[in-house]
This record gives structure tokens, C-alpha cells and sequence, in this order.
């Protein structure tokens, strides 16, 4: 991209925006569609490959809405809309961030042996806690500044449908 993220916003979300959002639904789908199918022998290994792509790419875009001490080089929702303020972080996405700063980002003694329940991630659960802020920032930017395919793409985040007792993925080690 020859241009600065801070030139052309619009560029930068039809290239790195959309791809955050369109990398998270498509290994979550993959990973709620390999919960229905035979087990296969390598089936831990590609499911963690799918985790581990729904946890970076989601973790980048809870980034992107909800910047902690973003550096000066860093896009978020801030570079969109110059009003966007300081939100309210929800309990499921402190967590999760949490989480995915130490269990997948960083080697930490605080990464969880085995498989106990606590080392699940819902991402149906938090697909659907993201509809708010997303629905947020759709609502107030310049769609000039927001192509329409990034729209579609960042919405498709939130339109999972939950099911009671539906799967919930952990890494088989890591």
C-alpha cells in the first residue's frame, strides 16, 4: 500500500480491516462446521491452526474498537472517527483479551495445561458481545471513509447464530 493508513482510510479498511474481520468468521465457521463432522487423526492440529487464527484476528480487532495505549503507528476506530471515546470494555472481552495476550501471544506460565473447561473460547459468545460496538461504528463513520465490502464483513462478526450447548474450542495443548 503506497499511501499512509492516515491518507487513505479507505484503502487501509478495504485492505487490513476486512481482512481482520473476514480471517475470524471464516476460522470460526470452519471451526463450528469441523464440530459436526467425524473426528479425523489431524483434526487437533488444523483445529488449532483454526483457533489460534480466531483468537489473533479477534484479538486485533477488539484492539482496533477498544485501544488500550494504541502507539503512534497503530489504526483504530480513533483514525476513523476522531470523537470516538474511551468505551466500556465488556467482562467476556477483558477476558478474552487477557487470554489471548497470554496463551497465544506471549509464552506464559499462565497458559493452562490440558484441556479444563476454563480453556475454552465461545466465539459465538463473543461474535455476538462485538454486534454493539461494531453496530457503533458503522453508525457514526464516514461511510466514504469505510468501503461497503469492509461493512459487509465486519457485520457477518456478529450475525452468528448462538445454540444453547453449542461447541466451544480449546487448543489440545499449547
Amino acid at each position: 500500500m503506497s499511501n499512509s493508513p492516515l491518507s487513505d482510510l479507505c484503502g487501509f479498511a478495504r485492505e487490513h480491516l476486512r481482512y481482520e474481520a473476514e480471517m475470524f468468521v471464516t476460522a470460526r465457521d470452519k471451526l463450528y462446521q469441523r464440530a459436526t463432522q467425524p473426528r479425523r487423526p489431524d483434526e487437533a492440529f488444523d483445529s488449532n491452526i483454526l483457533l489460534e487464527s480466531c483468537v489473533l484476528h479477534l484479538r486485533n480487532l477488539v484492539d482496533f474498537f477498544y485501544p488500550q495505549t494504541p502507539k503512534q503507528d497503530d489504526v483504530t476506530a480513533r483514525s476513523y472517527i476522531p470523537g470516538w471515546g474511551a468505551r466500556s470494555l465488556p467482562l467476556e472481552l477483558q477476558e478474552f483479551r487477557v487470554r489471548a495476550n497470554k496463551e497465544l501471544a506471549h509464552i506464559t506460565l499462565t497458559r493452562k495445561a490440558g484441556a479444563p473447561p476454563e480453556k475454552d473460547f465461545d466465539f459465538g459468545i463473543l461474535s455476538v458481545t462485538m454486534r454493539a460496538i461494531i453496530s457503533d461504528f458503522i453508525n457514526q463513520v464516514d461511510l466514504k471513509k469505510v468501503p461497503p465490502e469492509t461493512i459487509d464483513a465486519l457485520r457477518k462478526i456478529g450475525s452468528v447464530v448462538l445454540v444453547t450447548g453449542g461447541p466451544v474450542f480449546h487448543s489440545s495443548s499449547g
